[in-house]
């Protein structure tokens, strides 16, 4: 009776799934990252239409104290918003701008900017939103806009 000859991969398996189970628990938690940045960039791009919609109405109807300027409700919008979905929002910049001039602010509540056109940027650094050190995260946001028309001023607001 011929004899059996010993595996000589006796224990390849354990040394194989300790090279590949690191990578492989790398490129899960990478994906579940990259996943929710997607998410949160949706969620970004849904609040800007949400407080452009503010400041794009009529404010007459709107719940407002005499001291609350429209650009603070549409900022307090903006992170009601985000918050119900799970983003931070004290981390959260919130600016209303003429379109395309990110560094000057536009008063919703100018007259002189009646019907004018402004866009709702909304931005948060991505070392804001993950709990694991990744290399570069604070040179990069997640940023999305929405350009309306202003709501015409009424007598009163």
């Amino acid at each position: 009776m011929p004899r059996k000859r010993k595996s000589t991969r006796r224990g390849a398996v354990s040394v194989e799934f300790a090279f590949v189970a690191p990578l492989f628990l790398i490129i899960l938690f990478g994906v579940a990252q990259a996943s929710r940045f997607l998410e949160v960039q949706n969620t970004l791009s849904s609040a800007a239409a949400e407080g452009g919609r503010i400041g794009a109405t009529d404010r007459d109807a709107l719940p407002n104290d005499d001291e609350t300027t429209t650009n603070d409700l549409v900022a307090r919008e903006v992170r009601r918003f985000l918050n119900t979905r799970g983003v931070p929002a004290e981390d959260v910049t919130v600016k209303i701008t003429p379109p395309g001039d990110p560094d000057t602010t536009l008063d919703l509540d100018s007259p002189a900017n009646n019907n004018a056109l402004f866009e709702v940027l909304v931005s948060i650094e991505l070392e804001d939103l993950t709990s694991i050190q990744m290399l570069g995260a604070e040179e990069y946001s997640l940023k999305s806009s929405a350009v309306f028309r202003n709501a015409e001023n009424h007598p009163g607001n």
